[in-house]
């Protein structure tokens, strides 16, 4: 028999996406799942969509609560779910038809604690999605996964929590922190660490929607200094690991602070504090980025530009070749 999968779905004022998500998971060729819909205090019709899905499918099970964030909601659903597998699914994204088939096909198959996807990245109003023709899977273990996906090796998405099939009992040691934007760069690294074997597949069955007004995509605020700090917090905790885990951990930490850094060209403007704080990062590190041998020659080539103009010079040299 095979097992039963919980699908979590964080739902936050997302009335024009939400159909899609769900429509895409109850045609879903594997049958054995449900789908735990949290309504985080929506103000706008989500609530009202998640209950019409539950009186008519008996899968969809829905969760009013009061607003406290995706990760309270994911937390509520890890909570509810009855499944033996778990796997999260944003309410403005979508998923491949065989999106749970195949991911329960290789975690069983290679008796894998997490099975990961391939990720798509949709523009809002884009028709056309470039899906890959050849399909690799791998296998590592925990150790090798955390340093894949730190380097950004081990799927598009990064330390995305999302586009990944779980062992429910790994899932429920942990909980997703109390109202942090980043909050999969705080938790989805334990996860790797926890596993003893990762299984990987190349087939992009996770659509990630990208869109202006979510909340990976607004003005300076809270959620740049979440990134900050994820960044922080990962890269002490994977110091811990070793000298190679330090390694590929600051490489993503560089990145962070640089999205952070890079997205805000009046930040010193509007937060000297956070300014400075990304300056002295960049200046402590910038010797170090040459000679870690993750980086290549373009991470160089930034170490160098902090090393002769300054953190304002780098902005001007990544505006130039990106």
């Amino acid at each position: 028999m095979v097992a039963k999968l919980s699908v979590i779905v964080p739902v936050y004022n997302v009335e024009k996406y939400l159909k899609k998500c769900v429509d895409s998971i109850l045609a879903q060729t594997y049958t054995n799942f449900e789908i735990i819909l949290v309504d985080d205090g929506s103000k706008d019709s989500s609530a009202a969509i998640c209950d019409e899905y539950a009186t008519k499918n008996s899968k969809v099970i829905v969760i009013h609560k009061e607003n406290g964030g995706l990760s309270d909601a994911r937390n509520f659903g890890i909570e509810a779910a009855k499944g033996e597998f778990i796997t999260y699914i944003d309410s403005d994204d979508w998923v491949h038809e065989d999106f749970l088939k195949n991911l329960y096909t290789i975690i069983i198959d290679k008796n894998a604690d997490m099975a990961v996807c391939g990720v798509a990245f949709v523009y809002e109003g884009e028709s056309h999605i470039d899906l890959n023709d050849e399909i690799k899977i791998e296998e590592y273990n925990g150790y090798d996964a955390l340093e894949k996906m730190l380097l950004g090796q081990i799927s598009q998405h990064g330390s995305s929590a999302c586009g990944i099939l779980y062992r429910t009992d790994l899932v429920k040691k942990y909980k997703f922190p109390y109202r942090k934007y980043h909050e999969d760069d705080f938790l989805t690294f334990k996860y790797y660490l926890d596993s003893k074997i990762v299984v990987s597949t190349s087939q992009k069955m996770y659509f990630y929607l990208q869109r202006d007004n979510s909340i990976m995509h607004r003005a300076f605020g809270q959620s740049f200094l979440d990134e900050l700090e994820a960044a922080d917090y990962i890269t002490l905790e994977c110091s811990k690991l070793g000298r190679r885990f330090e390694r590929a951990a600051n490489k993503k930490k560089f990145e962070n602070y640089s999205q952070v850094f890079l997205e805000n060209s009046e930040l010193k403007k509007i937060d000297i504090v956070t300014y400075k704080r990304i300056k002295l990062y960049f200046n402590s590190i910038k010797f170090k980025l040459l000679f870690n041998h993750y980086n290549d020659k373009r991470m160089r080539l930034y170490a160098i530009s902090i090393i002769l103009g300054g953190v304002e010079f780098y902005r001007l040299i990544r505006k130039i070749i990106g």
